[in-house]
C-alpha cells in the first residue's frame, strides 16, 4: 500500500510541476473608436504573472488600403501585422496563447504555437463545472493539448482577466506623452 501512496505522490508532484512550467501568451487586438487598430500581447506564467509585454502603436489604414484590402483587411492587420509582429518580437514562445477574438485564430498557422479563444462560460450547460468556453482552429491538432492546459489552470486562476490589464495597459500607453 505505501508503494502505491509513493507513485500516487510521485504522479502528483509531477503534475504540479508540470503545471507550474506552463507559459501563456494573451493577444489582444481592439479597434479604438476611430478606427485605428490597437495590440498587445503579455506572456506570463503560469498564475499569469507577466513577464513580457509589448504592444504596437496604433495602425490606422488608408482609404486606399481600405478599398484594396475590402472584407480581408480586418483579419491581414490582426493576423498578418499585428500578431506575427508582436509574437516574433517575443523573448520566450508560449505553450499557449489564449485570444479574445476568434478572428485571432487564424494566426496559428503563421507563430506554430496552440491558440484558443476563450470567453466566459455562458453557464448552459448544467453538467459542466467550467467557468471559460474556448474554441481552437479546427483545422488543426491541437485541442486535446489546449483542453490539458486550460483544465489545469482554470481551476488556479481566472483565465479571461489578464486580457482586461492588457487592454488597461494600451489606454494607459497611448496617454503617455510622445518622447519624441
Amino acid at each position: 500500500m505505501n508503494g502505491e501512496n509513493d507513485t500516487f505522490s510521485q504522479n502528483l508532484s509531477n503534475h504540479e510541476e508540470k503545471i507550474k512550467s506552463i507559459i501563456l501568451g494573451y493577444l489582444t487586438c481592439p479597434v479604438d473608436a476611430s478606427g485605428a487598430y490597437l495590440g498587445a500581447i503579455m506572456i506570463t506564467d503560469y498564475l499569469t504573472r507577466p513577464f513580457h509585454f509589448s504592444y504596437i502603436s496604433p495602425i490606422r489604414p488608408t482609404l486606399y488600403q481600405r478599398i484594396l484590402f475590402g472584407k480581408t483587411l480586418n483579419e491581414h492587420i490582426k493576423v498578418e501585422v499585428i500578431a506575427k509582429g508582436l509574437f516574433s518580437e517575443i523573448p520566450r514562445k508560449p505553450n499557449l496563447l489564449l485570444v479574445d477574438e476568434h478572428i485571432l485564430l487564424h494566426a496559428e498557422s503563421h507563430i506554430k504555437v496552440p491558440i484558443a479563444f476563450i470567453e466566459k462560460s455562458s453557464g448552459s450547460d448544467p453538467n459542466s463545472i467550467s467557468t471559460i468556453a474556448y474554441k481552437t482552429n479546427p483545422n488543426l491538432d491541437t485541442e486535446n493539448i489546449i483542453s490539458e492546459y486550460l483544465t489545469s489552470l482554470e481551476h488556479l486562476i481566472d483565465l479571461i482577466e489578464p486580457f482586461e490589464r492588457i487592454k488597461q495597459a494600451i489606454k494607459e500607453t497611448l496617454k503617455a506623452p510622445n518622447p519624441h
